[in-house]
């Protein structure tokens, strides 16, 4: 921080302090230095940290924990939010709602950096209750803005939308609108964040919302006539940058890296260090999609050089500069350098998901993240396949072999146990099968009081009446039998219990559960039954009967049997 800053902040300070709540002023300054040195910040609040006044030290303590959230000190910046807060509770009674609202709002921006949107969220509902009054207006506005954007990044894309419409009609019908040009600016400035979340909508769903680009189009248009008139041009960058995304998205490259290089110039005057990095690498990206590869390559590893990435966390625009470069190098034919940025992005890849930065994560990030490591694994399979050539690379092959002969071995052990598995079901299947037909044959050499002919008179009636599959009916019971058979149901049972070696509800069992094994086996569409239609199909009136009986003789369930035979046919 240079001496001139520091005797400007030195002279400008009194004259913040000397305010009973934490003016327009003291923010405007804390904002300014934010957006441009993040020391400057710092250095600032720390003075306002030292103020008697517990609002101010408050806000000092707010501001300090923003910056270091933005540099990633999520612990010392939890510190400093409590402290803060803590003031705020402890001396609620000297410390006006506005101060209040612009301390919520600094710990909600917090929160939204580090993903957790429900709480920013909440803490920017609570921001709101304390802005009843006129004189809080703009900063009203300004938390409903925010808000709109949590629901953004939360892919609440259409209530973030309903909330900058609600935004923007509030602020036309304010009744000093037509003569107080700060209501004019947010309006401004609230037109170019609906363009940017009606983007962000369109890029949840491309094909879905594609109509939605157009909207954004009338969004700009508003506002470069709503700014022409009100001599409005501190938004003119962002509209620029608008209208490039919009002639991107619709892969009008050109169009876009001319508005790219209008927005550039706006930002590099204001020397917004952020915004230049982020929209020279959209200008690389046209660069790239217009076949420029090397102008795009000079892009790209500028601002590797610079380190611009990591200074500003935009994680994920340094693994797509990877993904860029390796994608550039592949098409000149440097194939070493290729993989070498391929496997750059990979390692990227791994360090966004464990530290993004919500500020700048895109709606279809997740979608495009995942084309691009298929299309990077794809190129190094292949290039590690053309370098097992080489000798250099033969570890490399041997490495694929054992990878190979490991899912081979695995895929052959999966296939045996499954033909195990099946093996064994149509074991019991068979034996089950075996066991009804040699029961109907009888076991004549066992003892009974019966005699054998008229056992196997009965038994033979009994096979008979199995053909007419009566037992699939949910009243197959043993007098019903008996009164078909024409013979009483002592008799039967006993019958069926020595000559058969089973109970007669054991018989009965055997029966049904064959019976739908077979039509499982032969008819495909009752493999689409529910277990419950099974049970009725098969005769049982009760699902946990038809589990316990078919477990019971098979030793898995139904729906495992199931699940094995569609696995095998």
């Amino acid at each position: 921080m240079t001496l001139k800053k520091i005797t400007l902040l030195l002279f400008l300070l009194p004259l913040f302090l000397n305010t009973q709540t934490i003016n327009t002023s003291l923010i405007s300054e804390y904002n300014r230095l934010l957006s441009k040195d993040q020391d400057s910040a710092v250095f600032f609040c720390n003075q306002l940290i030292n103020n008697k006044k517990n609002e101010i030290k408050a806000y000092g303590l707010a501001g300090k924990a923003y910056v270091n959230i933005l540099q990633s000190k999520f612990k010392l910046a939890d510190d400093l939010y409590n402290q803060a807060l803590l003031l705020l509770e402890k001396n609620s009674s000297q410390i006006n709602g506005e101060a209040k609202a612009n301390i919520l709002y600094l710990h909600a921006l917090g929160t939204m950096e580090r993903q957790d949107l429900e709480a920013t969220i909440s803490t920017l509902n609570n921001a709101l209750k304390h802005c009843s009054h006129y004189s809080s207006f703009i900063l009203k506005t300004r938390l409903q803005s925010t808000l709109a954007r949590a629901y953004s990044l939360a892919n609440n894309h259409k209530e973030a939308i309903a909330i900058s419409k609600l935004t923007l009609k509030s602020i036309k019908s304010n009744p000093q609108f037509s003569t107080n040009k700060e209501l004019r600016k947010e309006y401004a400035k609230e037109l170019v964040k609906a363009s940017y979340r009606l983007i962000n909508l369109y890029l949840s769903n491309r094909e879905k919302h594609h109509s939605y680009l157009d909207s954004t189009q009338l969004y700009i248009n508003t506002y470069e006539k709503f700014s022409k008139r009100n001599s409005i041009r501190s938004y003119n960058g962002n509209i620029a940058t608008s209208n490039a995304d919009i002639n991107f998205y619709k892969k009008k490259y050109d169009s876009a890296k001319y508005y790219y290089k209008k927005g550039l110039t706006f930002y590099k005057k204001k020397n917004y260090k952020k915004r230049i990095a982020q929209i020279l690498f959209k200008i690389a990206e046209c660069e790239y999609f217009l076949t420029n590869y090397n102008a795009a390559k000079t892009i790209f590893l500028e601002q590797m050089d610079t380190n611009v990435w990591s200074e500003f966390q935009l994680l994920e625009n340094k693994a797509s500069t990877y993904f860029y470069l390796f994608k550039i190098y592949e098409k000149q034919g440097e194939q070493k350098k290729a993989f070498m940025y391929a496997d750059r992005f990979s390692d990227e890849i791994k360090k966004h998901l464990k530290f993004k930065n919500a500020t700048d994560l895109l709606v279809n990030t997740i979608v495009l993240r995942k084309e691009k490591q298929e299309e990077i694994e794809g190129y190094v399979k292949n290039y590690e396949q053309q370098q097992l050539k080489n000798k250099r690379y033969q570890y490399i092959l041997l490495l694929l072999l054992v990878i190979t002969l490991l899912l081979i071995i695995f895929s052959v052990i999966i296939k045996r146990k499954n033909k195990e598995n099946i093996g064994k079901l149509n074991t019991r299947i068979k034996q089950l099968q075996h066991n009804i037909s040699s029961n109907r044959n009888t076991n004549t050499h066992k003892k009974s009081s019966l005699t054998d002919e008229g056992a196997i008179k009965l038994l033979d009636k009994l096979k008979a009446l199995e053909k007419e599959q009566l037992f699939q009916q949910q009243n197959y019971t043993l007098n019903l039998v008996a009164k078909k058979l024409k013979t009483n149901s002592s008799y039967l049972s006993k019958t069926v219990n020595q000559h058969l070696g089973l109970t007669f509800a054991e018989y009965t069992n055997n029966l049904k559960i064959n019976a739908i094994i077979i039509k499982l086996n032969e008819q495909k569409n009752f493999r689409n039954y529910t277990i419950d239609a099974l049970a009725k199909e098969a005769g049982y009136k009760s699902v946990n009967s038809f589990n316990s009986n078919f477990k019971k003789l098979l030793k898995i369930t139904p729906s495992q049997y199931l699940k094995e035979l569609k696995r095998n046919h």
